[in-house]
């Protein structure tokens, strides 16, 4: 018993001292943390499920958001060579972002696109006891850092969950706190959805790994408590990742016999009916759907008449896009070559973790989907972020590899012990 529990303060040390370095560095750069466009909308509804009046919730997200810009304005002045004796005050850069706000709202201020924000309610909820304890700036901070860290330590535990060693483990928390997936303007870091949209996927991967283990009462508590959180923050990602684990299941049905078991058929049989949920309640409340996300994209968030064909246009739009994305991620980025070994880690040794090799495919295709759905450039790689989580597992599975390697070579060389005497 003693032991058991010496092994599991042991396994948990490296994820805390992981964790903890992550804060420590967030900390000390919260001062060029601030918040987008988007983040003041998800604040002006947060500020009204606390009960403020729309018109003072509006008036206090655009102070945040003018504050956090001031502050970001006059930290890079000081430490620019040109203005650095001199910065541009933060009283008269606030003054100036307030009063480029028309009416008292930001750009663009169309109720069509407001409706985008006021239908996924989940990323408010999350955020209204931080916001309500701490403000806005220090709440939405607050709340990013610990989706951050809630999605780093599921990540830990869906790695031991697949069998990895605690090193490997290890490896895939580090690799995940270092990639694009935890940036402080497009990443879980920031004042967006981001983060408890990876956290909540990483939520129904590790319920999906439980149910089929057969911890089917946690795993599938996990998984529909994952998907719903998912979908009040952002039902289409919702959707698109139900529906990709869901023929996630069918495959594993198919491909690995060993694996077909009612517990198998109940994670697809959830993934399957949360498409159906999602679907019907988009049509019930006439929530926006693909073609508004279209004429959001080209007509200018609205301040344009709306488009025909969009159809066509997204194609045409797809062909420069994928040209564009190619060269800057060939140039300028880590992710094709971390991506070409994750998969070649996957296929050598996908015999190791196969549930979480097929779980880790269909997130990836989530991620490339909505890049396709939404192609646009001066999103970055905030669309199609999903697509980042597949690496920090393959390279996880990598290093459990590497260490088990070791310590075959290791006992390979110990010399042989010495028979024990046999009591008689």
């Amino acid at each position: 018993m003693q032991s058991t529990t010496r092994g599991r303060a042991s396994g948990l040390k490296l994820p805390a001292l992981i964790l903890l370095f992550f804060t420590v560095f967030q900390v000390f750069g919260h001062s060029h943390w601030m918040i987008s466009n988007d983040s003041y909308r998800y604040a002006r509804s947060t500020l009204q499920i606390l009960g403020e009046p729309k018109a003072k919730a509006q008036q206090d997200a655009l102070k945040a958001f003018c504050s956090s810009r001031a502050h970001r304005n006059y930290t890079e002045g000081v430490a620019s060579l040109d203005t650095f004796q001199e910065p541009e005050p933060h009283a008269q850069f606030f003054q100036n972002c307030m009063g480029q706000a028309k009416n008292g709202a930001l750009s663009p201020n169309q109720p069509r696109y407001d409706r985008i924000f006021e239908t996924r309610p989940g990323y408010p909820l999350l955020l209204a006891p931080a916001v309500a304890a701490f403000g806005v700036l220090r709440g939405m901070w607050l709340m990013a850092l610990l989706m951050t860290l809630l999605s780093a330590g599921l990540v830990y535990r869906i790695a031991r969950e697949a069998g990895l060693a605690v090193p490997a483990a290890g490896v895939g928390m580090a690799a995940f706190l270092l990639s694009p997936l935890c940036d402080a303007s497009d990443g879980s870091m920031g004042g967006l959805t981001e983060g408890p949209a990876i956290a909540t996927t990483l939520a129904v991967v590790l319920g999906g790994l439980w149910l089929i283990r057969g911890r089917v009462a946690l795993g599938a508590v996990v998984t529909v408590l994952g998907y719903l959180v998912l979908c009040l923050t952002k039902y289409s990602t919702g959707m698109m990742l139900a529906g990709a684990f869901a023929a996630v299941g069918v495959l594993l049905a198919v491909i690995r016999p060993e694996l077909r078991k009612w517990q198998l058929h109940a994670f697809t049989g959830i993934s399957a009916l949360t498409v159906l949920g999602v679907s019907a309640a988009t049509h019930l409340w006439q929530l926006p759907g693909m073609n508004e996300t279209l004429q959001d994209t080209f007509a200018n968030h609205f301040t344009q008449p709306d488009v025909p064909n969009t159809t066509s246009l997204l194609l045409r739009l797809n062909g420069v896009y994928w040209q564009h994305w190619l060269m800057a991620e060939g140039y300028s980025s880590f992710y094709l070559p971390l991506l070409v070994v994750t998969c070649w880690i996957f296929v050598r040794l996908r015999g190791r973790a196969p549930v979480l090799l097929w779980l880790c495919l269909g997130i990836w295709l989530v991620g490339m989907a909505a890049a396709v759905a939404h192609p646009v450039v001066d999103q970055g790689f905030r669309l199609w972020l999903p697509a980042w989580l597949p690496v920090p597992f393959g390279l996880a599975l990598g290093a459990d590899h590497l260490v088990r390697l070791r310590d075959r070579s290791g006992d390979a060389q110990a010399p042989a012990a010495a028979p024990e005497p046999v009591s008689v």
